[in-house]
């Protein structure tokens, strides 16, 4: 099973640093297309493919803690 892998991105703003990871994330999966991989990274990493579009996996629960 290949391991994926850790993506950082960094900006100014919070709009910067979403865009910059944004990019660097359509980058590695136009890689993966050209590489033919698309379609095993998805899968490894939890995704289903409908008739149409590939989703996420849902988290089975989630939980907000207060930090103080």
């Amino acid at each position: 099973m290949r391991k994926g892998g850790n993506y950082s991105a960094s900006g100014e703003t919070i709009k910067e640093t979403r865009d910059s990871l944004r990019e660097a994330l359509e980058a590695f999966l136009e890689e993966c297309d050209r590489m033919g991989s698309l379609t095993e990274i998805l899968e490894e990493a939890g995704f289903v493919h409908t008739d149409v579009n590939w989703l996420p996996r849902q988290p089975i629960a989630a939980e907000l803690v207060p930090v103080v």
